[in-house]
């Protein structure tokens, strides 16, 4: 399955979830059903987290490292922004229903960035293929993980400087 189609997946269950905490909100505080609807968006919503996050890993592996350092920062971000803008929302006396139907938005954001990135991936894969890094009859396999020995055996000059470049500063 395409990370296009897990992602629009994860966004579509995130956006029921969502769903399901504001209604479970405008339920009465001693109905058992509500604890039950929140219940079940907190589980619904953990699955989106594990997806979501699994789905991106395995799709930043054809990005340079340098941008999932980048992005691995801005989940820890994201869980301690969110809390904080709840509980700010809160402060202003926003029921939390509404801050939950707001939150809505955040999850198609969510998407259109990851298709913004799917994009650049796109951009990023013709300029390899451009440059002569990448094969086109192998192109699928480009992005597929290899052993050191594999690597070390197809190595050109550039790779070999910059390897022999990172292991001098490991070293010291």
């Amino acid at each position: 399955i395409k990370h296009t189609k897990r992602i629009f997946f994860n966004a579509c269950l995130m956006t029921c979830g969502y769903l399901l905490i504001s209604t479970a909100c405008l339920i009465s505080g001693t109905s058992m059903s509500g604890l039950v609807m929140s219940l079940c968006a907190s589980v619904m919503h953990g699955l989106t987290m594990c997806l979501g996050e699994s789905t991106i890993l395995g799709y930043m592996k054809g990005f340079p490292s340098e941008v999932l350092v980048g992005w691995t920062s801005g989940t820890g971000f994201a869980g301690v922004c969110g809390a904080g803008l709840v509980v700010l929302l809160l402060g202003f006396k926003f029921q939390l229903f509404v801050i939950y139907l707001t939150a809505l938005c955040l999850v198609w954001i969510y998407f259109f960035a990851f298709l913004y990135l799917n994009n650049q991936k796109c951009k990023f894969a013709a300029l390899e293929e451009n440059a002569g890094l990448i094969n086109p009859q192998n192109a699928e396999a480009a992005h597929k993980a290899v052993s050191y020995t594999h690597l070390r055996a197809h190595e050109t000059s550039l790779h070999l400087v910059c390897r022999l470049l990172l292991e001098k500063k490991k070293h010291k």
